[in-house]
């Protein structure tokens, strides 16, 4: 025996509405909840990046981790920056902190690229990929314990330095 899905005409409706809406959104998009994620680590500085794009007009925040200080004391300095833009077919024009001065960059399924301005003057590709923010603090949870086991290991080594110094200043006494 054959059973048929009884479906009322308002359920039909919907049902060709979601179809048709689910064969217009991109595949790059269509299991994405949130913001996009892109992630790019270089060996003192982590850059994510979280966006949300829609009917053309982006906005997002750049999250920047670089490593700071001397051994034995390096640290983590986290900086974020707002930014509002456009996407025209995936060309992307950002704005970043209010500033007029635009950043130009591409972005698709895998990747995001951007011509950041150098002091200089000059250009330099910035190109992250796609990620989660769950990969994003992983990273950020593992180069904390590293800089603190660094840390430690140098102040060790400080500590015993010292302690060197003494006894051949006391040897020498």
């Amino acid at each position: 025996m054959t059973r048929f899905l009884k479906v009322r005409p308002l359920h039909a409706s919907l049902l060709v509405a979601v179809t048709v809406l689910a064969a217009l959104v991109p595949a790059s998009m269509a299991n994405a909840a949130g913001p996009h994620c892109y992630l790019v680590t270089y060996r003192t500085e982590v850059v994510f990046i979280e966006l949300t794009a829609s009917n053309g007009k982006v906005v997002g925040v750049w999250y920047d981790n670089t490593l700071s200080g001397a051994l034995p004391s390096l640290y983590v300095n986290s900086e974020s920056t707002d930014f509002v833009g456009r996407d025209s077919s995936g060309q992307l024009t950002l704005f970043f902190g209010g500033s007029s001065s635009a950043v130009f960059g591409s972005i698709n399924a895998d990747s995001l690229s951007l011509q950041m301005p150098q002091s200089d003057g000059s250009l330099s590709t910035v190109k992250l990929s796609k990620s989660s923010v769950a990969a994003y603090d992983q990273i950020l949870a593992k180069w904390h314990q590293e800089i603190s086991a660094a840390n430690g290991t140098a102040a060790a080594a400080a500590k015993k330095t010292a302690q060197l110094l003494n006894q051949l200043n006391a040897a020498i006494k």
